[in-house]
């Protein structure tokens, strides 16, 4: 198979045939490959006295390159295959959490009228309102009270899989091909 050598392309077979390797980041002897090392030098890593590599496109997506456009540097990677959201990474908001009117109070037991359970001891929803450390603004209607508390910051900071669909394939290079010219 004749092909351009540094030409890249996606293969289904667990080998690479002939003349190719496949683009797992190999540290190459310059001396063996000087052909390969004048074109790719050390776009993808090597010292660039003895050794250069190859492309590492193992679990990685290939972003297409402008010399002149607003696209990053020819060989340069970024990208993460999850993200942990911040509460900086979210607009500021709060949730209002408004209870029944009640005189009862709740327990871990028995969450009766509505009101945030208490560590199994029954308090007056007063006791509760004097006790809270979360905003809220209390109502009474008819001698009963309830109140209108707001929730904080929440999450546990899990990373969330921000990898699209996949099918994985591997990606080959020639290493030995027809030289490119320049224009």
């Amino acid at each position: 198979m004749d092909a351009y050598m540094g030409s890249i392309m996606l293969w289904p077979i667990g080998w690479a045939p002939q003349n190719w390797m496949f683009c797992d980041g190999s540290v190459l002897q310059i001396q063996q490959y000087s052909a390969l090392y004048s074109l790719l030098g050390t776009t993808f890593g090597g010292n660039g006295t003895t050794t250069f590599a190859l492309p590492d496109l193992r679990n990685a997506f290939p972003m297409g390159y402008a010399a002149n456009g607003p696209s990053p540097a020819l060989g340069a990677k970024g990208g993460a295959a999850s993200v942990a959201l911040q509460v900086a990474n979210l607009p500021a908001h709060t949730h209002q959490i408004t209870p029944p009117v009640s005189n009862a109070v709740g327990t871990t037991d028995s969450p009766v009228g509505g009101f945030p359970a208490v560590d199994s001891t029954v308090v007056s929803p007063a006791t509760l309102h004097a006790a809270a450390t979360k905003s809220y603004a209390a109502t009474s209607v008819a001698g009963q009270t309830a109140a209108t508390y707001s929730s904080g910051p929440a999450g546990g900071g899990t990373p969330v899989a921000i990898e699209p669909p996949y099918l994985a394939l591997g990606y080959i290079i020639c290493v030995y091909g027809i030289y490119p010219s320049r224009p």
